[in-house]
C-alpha cells in the first residue's frame, strides 16, 4: 500500500493543504520546530484509524486556521488501483472509501486494505516518533508480544519440570546453603570430626603449661616497653630530620635580612605607581611634540589652497545644465534615429494591412469587434475542440492500456496456474488429524523425558533392592546364638570343696581350708567372667536383630516403590505408544518426535502456501472479469464522444457565417486574426507616439543651448560648437567640484587646527599635573630621583620576602615541635644535631625495633599455642559416641548424594535441550530483527536472543557476551528497538500480504555518525518494499539521507 496524495481540509495548523507527488519509496519531510511534522504524522494516523473519542486523552488537533476537521488520503494497492479514504471528526459518520470504479466502501473495506492491522499495531510499528522509540514499553502490548515471544509456546511443561528438578536438587544440596540436607549433615560432621581431633591432641601437663605461659608473658611485656622507648626516640629523630631543611632555610633568611639596609616604610605598590606616572609623562610629551608639528604643517597647507569664487556663485545654473545634459545628449543622438523609425513604422503598417487581405484597410481594422466577449466565444469553441480531441485521445489510450492489462493478467493467470499445479501432489490433511498429531507431539515432548526418567529410576531401585537383599543375606548368616560357657566346672568345684571338707573333718584343717578358699574364689571368678561374656553377647545379638529388621523395612519400602514406579512406567508406556501410533512411529524417542514435528510443520506450511496460491488465482480471474467489463464500457464511451464532436463542428460553422468569416477557417485562425488586428492597432498608436517624441526632442535641444550660452556669457567664455556642448558642460561641472572641494578642504583644515590648539593646551596642563604627582611619590619614598626610588623599592621587597620566609619556616617547625618551651627545646636540639649522625642513629633504632617485632611475633605465636593447649586440656567429650554419630552422618550424606546426582544429571540434560531449542527455534521476528540490528551496530552485536523462561530480550555481542536491554547505552537501546520494529514490520507484511507505509518522526537524534549511516542503509533496503515517510528538523540528517539515497522525494513544511 502506498500514499499517493494527501488533502488536509482542517487539522491543527494546516488548512486546505494538498500534496500529490509522494514517492513510492522514500519521502523526506523537512520542517523546523512547530512546522507541523507531528501534526502531519498524526493526521495520517487519524484518517486511517479514526479520531480519538472523548474518553481518550489524545490530542484531537482541532483546526486552528479554519476548515472542516479532517481530510482525505489517496492510496494505491499492490495492483496500482487507487482508493480515496475520507474521514472527518464527526462521530455520527464512519469513514468513506471511494473505490477505483467510483463505488463506496466502509470500515471493513478499509481494514482489508490495511491488512487487518489494529490501531495499536500501526501506531506502535508503522507510525512512531522518537518518544515511542525511546520506550520499550510501547512494544509490550499483547498483540506485539505474541509476535516477539512466540518461541516459548508449547514448552511450558519443560520449564516447569526444570524448576521442579532444580528445587528438589537444591533441597538436598546447595552451594553456600544452610538448610539443604547434605549441607546440614556436612556442618554436623565437621563439628564432630573437629571435636574428635581436639580430644586426640591432649598431651602435655596443664600446670607446666600455665607456668611457661606466665614466664612468656613477662618477656613479652619487657620487649613491648623497650619497643615503646625506641619508637619514642625514633619519633624525635624523624621530627628533627623533617625540620632540618626548614631550620637551614630559617638561618639563611635571618642572615640575609641582617645584611640589608633598614627601610621602615615605603609607598605601597610604589614601583607600579611610579612606572604608571613615568609612562603617562612620556606619552604626554610625545603627544605635545606631534601636535605642534601637525599645526605648523596644516597652516602651510591652508596658505597653498587656491579657490575660483566665480564658478561657485553660478553653482545652481551649472547643476541644472549637468542634470539636463543626459536628456540633451539623448535627444541630440536619438532624434535622427526616431525619425527613421517613424518612416519605417509607416511602411510596416501598410505591409501588415496588405497581408490581411485586399478587403482590409485602416478603417475596417479600427471598427472590427475584438472585444473580450467575442474572443471568449471563439476561445470556447477552441477549448471545446481541444477538450473533445484530448478526451478522445485519453479514451483511446485507456482502451490500449486496458488491452495491455488484460494481456498481463492472462500471463499472471498462467503463472498462477503453474504455481498452483506445483502443489497438486501434496496430500490434504484433515484439520482434526492435524490437531491430533500436534497434540500427540506436544504430549510426547512431555511424557518421553518422564518415561526415560522413570525407567532410569526403576533400574536404580532394582539395584538398591539387590544391594539390600545382599546385605540381609549377609546379616542373616551371622549366628544369633553364641557359644555358652559350660556348667560342669561348677560341679568340679563342688567336688573339690567336698574333698576340702573331708580333709577338714579329718583334722587337716589348714590344707582343707586352703583348698576350700582357693576353689571358692575360683568358682566366683568363673561365674563373674561367664555373666560378663553373656551380657556382651546379648548386646551384639540385639543389635544384629535390629539391623536385620531395619534392612527388611528398607527392602519392603523399595519393593513398594518399585511397584509404584512400574505401574507409572506401564501407564506412560501405554500413553506413549498410543500417541506414537497417531504419528505412525514404531520406536518413539524424542529425536524422532522432533523430526515428525518438523515434517508436520513443513507440510502445514506447504498447504498454507497452496491456499495462498489458490486465493491469488481466484483474485486474478475476478480482476480479469472486472477489467473486461470496464473495457466494454470504455468502448461505448468513445462512441458518445465522437457524436459530441460532430455537434460542436456544426455550431462553429454557423458562428462563422454569422460574423462573415470564411467557413473553412478554424477557431485558432480567427484568434490569430484578432491578434494580428490588435498588433496593427498597436503599430498605429506607436506611429502617433513617435511623432510626438520627435517634437519633444527638438524643443529640449533648443532650451538646453539657450541656458548654456547664457552661462558662458556670464563667465566670459566662448560659445562651443554643437558637438562640443557635452564636453563643455562636463568641464564646467569638474571645475565647480574642484573649487568646492578646495573650499571645503580649507575650512576642514582650519577647524582641525583650532581643535589641535585646544588639545595642545589641555596636554600642557596634564603634563604639569603628572609631574606634580611624580614629585609627591618620590617624596613618599625619601628618594631624590627615579633611580634612587627603584633601588629602595628593590631593597624593601627583598626584606619583605625574607621576613615572610622566616615566618613560614618558623611555622613549619612549630607544627612539628609545638610552641613555647617545646619550640625552644626543639631549636636547641637542632643547633646541636647533625643530619648524618641523626640518620645513623635512626637506622640503629629501626633495626632494633625490627628485632623486637620478630621476637614479639615468635613469642605471641608461642603464647597462642600455649593458650590453645590449655583450652584443650580444659575440655572433655565422649569419643565413642562421636564415632557412631560420624558414621551415621556419612551414610546419610552418601544416600542423599545419590539422589542429588540423579536430579543434577537430569537438569544438565534438560538445560542442553533448552539451549538447543533456544538456538534453533528463535521466532521469525527475532531472526529478522537481528539482521537489521547487526547492520545498524556495524557488527558489534551479532544476535538478538529471546530466552524460554521469560518475556524479555537479550543481545549477544561479537565476543559472545550477553547483555540485557538495561545494560545498553541509550543510543544502542534505541537502535535495538528500531531493529525490532523493522523485524515486526517484515513479519506482518509476510503474513498479511500488505506492505503498509512506514512513518518515522526524527528518530536518529541519538545515533552517532557511523551508526546513523548504517541505519540509513537499512531504511534504503526497507524502502524497496515499503513506502517510507521520514520527518526531520535536522539539516545534517536530511543531507546525509539525500546523499545516501538519490531517489529521495523531499517535501518542505517550513
Amino acid at each position: 500500500m502506498k500514499i499517493n496524495a494527501i488533502h488536509i481540509e482542517g487539522f491543527g495548523i494546516f488548512h486546505d493543504y494538498k500534496y500529490d507527488n509522494f514517492s513510492p519509496n522514500l519521502n523526506l519531510i523537512i520542517g523546523d520546530n512547530e512546522a507541523g511534522k507531528t501534526t502531519f504524522l498524526t493526521f495520517i494516523r487519524y484518517i486511517l484509524f479514526g479520531f480519538p473519542t472523548g474518553r481518550e486523552s489524545l490530542n484531537p488537533y482541532p483546526p486552528l486556521k479554519g476548515g472542516k476537521h479532517g481530510g482525505r488520503i489517496r492510496i494505491s494497492d499492490r495492483d496500482n488501483l487507487n482508493y480515496v479514504i475520507e474521514r472527518f471528526a464527526d462521530y455520527r459518520k464512519n469513514v468513506t472509501i471511494t473505490f477505483p470504479d467510483g463505488s463506496k466502501g466502509d470500515e471493513s473495506d478499509l481494514a482489508r486494505l490495511l491488512g487487518h492491522a489494529s490501531r495499536d499495531l500501526f501506531f506502535t510499528l508503522f507510525a512512531f516518533s522518537l518518544n515511542d522509540l525511546e520506550q520499550f514499553e510501547t512494544l509490550n502490548k499483547s498483540e506485539i508480544q505474541s509476535r516477539i515471544y512466540s518461541m516459548g509456546t508449547g514448552v511450558s511443561s519443560l520449564l516447569e519440570l526444570q524448576k521442579k528438578l532444580k528445587k528438589k536438587a537444591e533441597d538436598i544440596f546447595k552451594k553456600s546453603g544452610k538448610k539443604p540436607y547434605i549441607n546440614r549433615y556436612f556442618d554436623e560432621l565437621g563439628e564432630i570430626q573437629q571435636k574428635i581431633q581436639e580430644i586426640k591432641q591432649r598431651a602435655e601437663s596443664y600446670d607446666q603449661l600455665k607456668k611457661e605461659k606466665e614466664d612468656l608473658f613477662d618477656k613479652i611485656k619487657r620487649l613491648k616497653e623497650e619497643k615503646q622507648e625506641k619508637e619514642s626516640a625514633l619519633f624525635n629523630i624523624n621530627n628533627l630530620l623533617r625540620a632540618w631543611e626548614d631550620w637551614t632555610e630559617l638561618i639563611n633568611a635571618e642572615k640575609e635580612l641582617s645584611n640589608l639596609a633598614e627601610i621602615p616604610e615605603f609607598p605601597p605598590d610604589g614601583i607600579h605607581r611610579l612606572n604608571r606616572v613615568v609612562d603617562k609623562e612620556n606619552d604626554i610629551i610625545s603627544q605635545i611634540e606631534e601636535l605642534e608639528t601637525s599645526i605648523k604643517e596644516k597652516k602651510k597647507e591652508i596658505d597653498s589652497i587656491a579657490i575660483d569664487i566665480k564658478l561657485i556663485n553660478h553653482e545652481i545654473m551649472i547643476n541644472e545644465l549637468v542634470r539636463g545634459r543626459d536628456k540633451f545628449i539623448s535627444a541630440f543622438d536619438d532624434i535622427f534615429v526616431i525619425k527613421e523609425k517613424l518612416e519605417d513604422a509607416k511602411k510596416e503598417l501598410k505591409s501588415d494591412i496588405k497581408e490581411l487581405g485586399v478587403e482590409w484597410d485602416e478603417n475596417k481594422i479600427k471598427t472590427l469587434d475584438t472585444s473580450i466577449s467575442r474572443r471568449d466565444e471563439v476561445q470556447k469553441f477552441n477549448d471545446g475542440f481541444q477538450d473533445i480531441n484530448q478526451l478522445l485521445t485519453d479514451v483511446e489510450n485507456r482502451l490500449s492500456e486496458k488491452n495491455s492489462q488484460l494481456t498481463l493478467l492472462k500471463e499472471e493467470e498462467a503463472k498462477a496456474r503453474v504455481n498452483l499445479d506445483a502443489f497438486a501432489d501434496i496430500k490434504e490433511i484433515k484439520r482434526e488429524d492435524f490437531v491430533k498429531k500436534k497434540k500427540a507431539i506436544k504430549i510426547l515432548r512431555v511424557t518421553l523425558p518422564d518415561y526415560q526418567r522413570l525407567r532410569s529410576e526403576f533400574s536404580h531401585i532394582e539395584e538398591r533392592i539387590k544391594d539390600l537383599e545382599s546385605q540381609l543375606s549377609a546379616k542373616q548368616r551371622e549366628p544369633l546364638s553364641f557359644y555358652k560357657l559350660p556348667f560342669w566346672p561348677i560341679f568340679v568345684f563342688v567336688i573339690f570343696m567336698g574333698i576340702s571338707g573331708y580333709l577338714f573333718f579329718r583334722g587337716e584343717k589348714f590344707t582343707g581350708s586352703l583348698i576350700f578358699l582357693f576353689f571358692l574364689f575360683l568358682n566366683f571368678g568363673y561365674l563373674f567372667f561367664r555373666n560378663k561374656i553373656v551380657a556382651k553377647i546379648n548386646i551384639t545379638r540385639n543389635r544384629l536383630i535390629q539391623e536385620i529388621k531395619e534392612i527388611k523395612n528398607l527392602l519392603k519400602d523399595e519393593k513398594e516403590k518399585r511397584e509404584k514406579v512400574k505401574s507409572q512406567i506401564e501407564r506412560y508406556e501405554a500413553l506413549t505408544n498410543q500417541h506414537a501410533n497417531i504419528l505412525g512411529i514404531e520406536n518413539p524417542i524424542l529425536a524422532v518426535v522432533e523430526e515428525e514435528a518438523d515434517t508436520l510443520e513443513k507440510t502445514a506450511e506447504m498447504l498454507s502456501k497452496k491456499e495462498r496460491f489458490l486465493e491469488e488465482y481466484k483474485r486474478i480471474i475476478e480482476k480479469r472479469r472486472l477489467l473486461e467489463k470496464e473495457y466494454e464500457k470504455t468502448k461505448e464511451f468513445k462512441e458518445d464522444i465522437e457524436k459530441k464532436k460532430k455537434s460542436i463542428e456544426e455550431d462553429w460553422k454557423n458562428w462563422l457565417n454569422k460574423h462573415q468569416f470564411p467557413s473553412t477557417i478554424t477557431p485558432i485562425t480567427v484568434l490569430d486574426i484578432f491578434s494580428r488586428v490588435a498588433a496593427i492597432r498597436e503599430k498605429m498608436e506607436k506611429i502617433s507616439d513617435l511623432g510626438l517624441r520627435v517634437n519633444q526632442m527638438e524643443r529640449t535641444i533648443k532650451e538646453f543651448k539657450e541656458k548654456l550660452n547664457k552661462l558662458l556669457f556670464s563667465l566670459g567664455r566662448d560659445i562651443p560648437l554643437d558637438r562640443e556642448i557635452s564636453i563643455t558642460v562636463d568641464l564646467l561641472s569638474k571645475e565647480l567640484a574642484e573649487a568646492k572641494s578646495a573650499l571645503q578642504k580649507k575650512n576642514d583644515i582650519e577647524s582641525q587646527v583650532k581643535r589641535e590648539e585646544i588639545k595642545l593646551k589641555q596636554l600642557n596642563l596634564n603634563l604639569e599635573k603628572i609631574r606634580s604627582e611624580k614629585k609627591v611619590l618620590l617624596d613618599e619614598g625619601n628618594a631624590i630621583d627615579v633611580d634612587e626610588f627603584y633601588l629602595k623599592a628593590r631593597i624593601f621587597e627583598k626584606r619583605k620576602n625574607f621576613i615572610e620566609d622566616i615566618k613560614l619556616h618558623k611555622k613549619q617547625i612549630q607544627k612539628i615541635a609545638g610552641i613555647g618551651e617545646a619550640y625552644d627545646n626543639f631549636i636547641s636540639q637542632l643547633e646541636k644535631s647533625d643530619p648524618q649522625k641523626l640518620n645513623n642513629e635512626k637506622e640503629k633504632i629501626e633495626n632494633r625495633i625490627k628485632e623486637i617485632d620478630l621476637s614479639l611475633e615468635e613469642l605471641m605465636k608461642t603464647d597462642g599455642e600455649y593458650k590453645a593447649k590449655i583450652d584443650d586440656l580444659e575440655k572433655r567429650e565422649e569419643i565413642s559416641k562421636m564415632r557412631l554419630e560420624e558414621n551415621r552422618l556419612i551414610e546419610k550424606i552418601k544416600e542423599e548424594a545419590k539422589k542429588w546426582a540423579v536430579y543434577t544429571i537430569a537438569l544438565r540434560i534438560l538445560e542442553k535441550a533448552k539451549q538447543r531449542y533456544e538456538k534453533e527455534r528463535q521466532p521469525a521476528v527475532i531472526k529478522q530483527s537481528q539482521l537489521f540490528f547487526k547492520e545498524i551496530t556495524l557488527g558489534n552485536y551479532k544476535q538478538i536472543f529471546s530466552p524460554l523462561e521469560g518475556n524479555y530480550i537479550e543481545v549477544i555481542g561479537k565476543n559472545d557476551e550477553r547483555k540485557m536491554i538495561t545494560q545498553l547505552s541509550r543510543g544502542t537501546a534505541e537502535q535495538l528497538y528500531l531493529a525490532l520494529r523493522f523485524g515486526l514490520i517484515r513479519e506482518f507484511s509476510e503474513h498479511s500480504g500488505v506492505n503498509l507505509p512506514i512513518i518515522m518522526d526524527d528518530i536518529f537524534v541519538n545515533f552517532d555518525n557511523h551508526r546513523l549511516k548504517a541505519a540509513i542503509s537499512t531504511i534504503k533496503e526497507l524502502s524497496d518494499t515499503h513506502q517510507i515517510l521520514f520527518f526531520t528538523c535536522h539539516p545534517e540528517i536530511s543531507n546525509l539521507i539525500r546523499s545516501s539515497i538519490k531517489e529521495t522525494e523531499v517535501i518542505s513544511l517550513s
